[in-house]
């Protein structure tokens, strides 16, 4: 490349931005003109889909007072690291007592309701599944092979598998959910 064509491209003319390549700039322009392409495209393709074909989800809501006894302290102990699920830079997080805490409590602290709700909330979440709660990501993503591998931040298993007794009490609380379900 010679120092005439160099000239041409840079600098930019007053009337472009100083801190962009004119040929980066022109890039921007293709890459936001295929954005909007694949947006119409998205668009044309959910708004073909048939309201029948749609699968309504149901939040489960198993049961609040075994979770703040029984299922709480199982992941505080087993997930609400930071480097795990203490952290809200992950989609579900767990907070409380010797861990990263919510509004500012002193570590020693007993877990305030809004901790407990909170995690109930987020839990209940994970147990959302089209298919059916065996499969949903709270069941699923903590064991081995699965999600994250069952694996903790130092390569050992979280649980050791369906048998692993804290898993079982998660389980058993997951399932509070679909009786409740099937009654209504």
């Amino acid at each position: 490349m010679n120092s005439s064509s160099r000239a041409r491209l840079w600098p930019p003319s007053r009337t472009e931005d100083p801190g962009i390549h004119p040929r980066w700039a022109r890039q921007g322009r293709r890459h936001r003109h295929l954005a909007g392409c694949k947006a119409t495209l998205l668009g044309l393709l959910l708004s073909s889909c048939d309201a029948a074909e749609t699968v309504p989800a149901h939040l489960p809501a198993p049961d609040l007072m075994m979770f703040r006894q029984m299922v709480y302290p199982v992941l505080l102990r087993d997930c609400a690291f930071v480097e795990c699920h203490g952290s809200a830079d992950r989609l579900y997080q767990v907070y409380g007592p010797g861990r990263v805490r919510l509004g500012g409590l002193d570590n020693y602290d007993a877990p305030s309701d809004e901790e407990l709700q909170f995690g109930y909330n987020r839990s209940r979440a994970m147990l959302l599944h089209l298919h059916d709660l065996d499969n949903s990501p709270l069941l699923r993503k903590p064991l081995q092979g699965a999600g994250h591998g069952g694996l903790d931040g130092y390569g050992r298993n979280v649980y050791l598998g369906e048998e692993d007794p804290a898993w079982r009490i998660i389980e058993r609380w997951a399932l509070t959910s679909g009786r409740e379900s099937e009654g209504q």
